[in-house]
């Protein structure tokens, strides 16, 4: 039991250590942390997925608007009398 508790110390000072000295997790997969092109691609990649909320959040709207309209119709499609 007491094994768990030295393995996840462990565990935690690495992490810790990593963040103390400022390297970052990249670096380990053979990425410079300074690498401009890096910062370059991941502003893209942000701008790209702030755009797909946005749209998203859109059609959430559409949706929304497009529900309550067929409840609507469909309470006052149920209140008319049938023609005949």
């Amino acid at each position: 039991m007491h094994w768990m508790w030295i393995a996840l110390a462990m565990m935690f000072f690495g992490v810790m250590s990593r963040h103390w000295a400022g390297m970052p997790r990249g670096r380990h997969r053979g990425i410079p942390a300074s690498d401009p092109q890096l910062g370059r691609d991941l502003a893209e990649q942000r701008e790209y997925l702030e755009g797909l909320e946005a749209r998203v959040r859109e059609l959430e709207n559409r949706l929304d608007f497009t529900e309550r309209l067929l409840v609507e119709r469909t309470r006052e499609a149920n209140r008319l009398p049938a023609a005949g």
